[in-house]
């Protein structure tokens, strides 16, 4: 996609039935962004921000500029892996399984220790998942299906 892409809503790269998406300028999308990692990997490239309510990644992303989520970054699954060549800004940062590279700073208000991990030079301050302020009782494998539904992670 040539310059910016803006979506309202969701976006989705299996919905649209997309192995590879390349956005030459920023990425928006008002509501969840989610790539997947079924058969393959997603790829997914975008040269300027990605900007979204909520991130779901578990292929492959490359953001060349800041990703900007207003309140929960879920990165799963170790096929698939994302670096960011800005800043990472998000409410909740939850790399669980995911490797995770950001070459500006990290600021989210609550990080969840990394299983696969993001770059040590980040002195990221985590947060055990008991000691989060949840919305609601549950565990960490629903942390997917409630942001599928819309439903808030943290209070």
């Amino acid at each position: 996609h040539e310059g910016d892409l803006v979506v309202d809503g969701d976006l989705r790269t299996s919905d649209a039935e997309a192995i590879w998406l390349v956005v030459r300028g920023d990425l928006v999308v008002r509501g969840l962004y989610e790539d997947t990692c079924n058969d393959a990997p997603d790829f997914v490239f975008v040269e300027g921000d990605l900007r979204a309510e909520d991130v779901i990644t578990a292929g492959s992303l490359v953001v060349g500029g800041d990703l900007v989520v207003a309140d929960t970054l879920f990165a799963n699954y170790n096929d698939g892996g994302t670096h960011v060549r800005g800043d990472l800004v998000a409410r909740l940062f939850a790399p669980t399984d995911h490797a995770f590279r950001v070459d500006g700073a990290i600021r989210a208000e609550h990080a969840l220790e990394a299983q696969q991990g993001f770059s040590r030079k980040h002195k990221v301050v985590t947060t055990p998942w008991e000691e989060l302020p949840l919305a609601d009782f549950f565990t960490l494998d629903e942390v997917v299906a409630r942001m599928r539904k819309g439903l808030p992670i943290l209070r």
